[in-house]
């Protein structure tokens, strides 16, 4: 006599999942912390590492956010991107995110911070960060017109 495995009955697009107990949705098989449920292999794997993104692409990537050229699109998601951008020294997305808080798109209307990241983006070699930057001065963005600053 040889011994077999029982088998449960589940529901269509079920399976039984022994660490449950219970019958489960295919894709929603349990794994252990750090793997994941492959349907296409029947069993769970390694989760891998995600690849990060260089922050020239976090930078394309937040253009194509705000000019709504992706699903759901959203100014906010561009901004945050630039944000990652900038503070991995990326000097064209520190000015552009200037220019996200000087006008309000995205993220909250902030004159003293525009200028904090146009002065970034300046320092890191973008000239348009400077002209940014001269041009918050110049036109008393920030209360009094500073020519001197500027």
């Amino acid at each position: 006599m040889s011994w077999s495995r029982p088998t449960r009955a589940c529901a269509a697009g079920q399976t039984w999942d022994d660490t449950a107990g219970r019958c489960v949705a295919r894709a929603q098989r349990h794994c252990g912390a750090g793997a994941i449920w492959s349907p296409n292999l029947g069993a769970c794997i390694k989760k891998q590492a995600a690849r990060r993104l260089s922050p020239e692409e976090k930078y394309y990537q937040a253009i194509d956010q705000l000019e709504g050229k992706v699903r759901g699109a959203s100014a906010a998601r561009g901004a945050a991107l630039l944000g990652e951008a900038c503070t991995a020294q990326h000097a064209p997305a520190c000015t552009l995110l200037a220019f996200l808080h000087l006008n309000g798109v995205g993220v909250a209307k902030d004159a003293p911070r525009a200028l904090g990241f146009a002065r970034q983006g300046c320092e890191r070699g973008d000239d348009d960060g400077c002209i940014a930057a001269a041009e918050i001065h110049s036109r008393g963005l920030l209360g009094e017109v500073d020519h001197a600053s500027a």
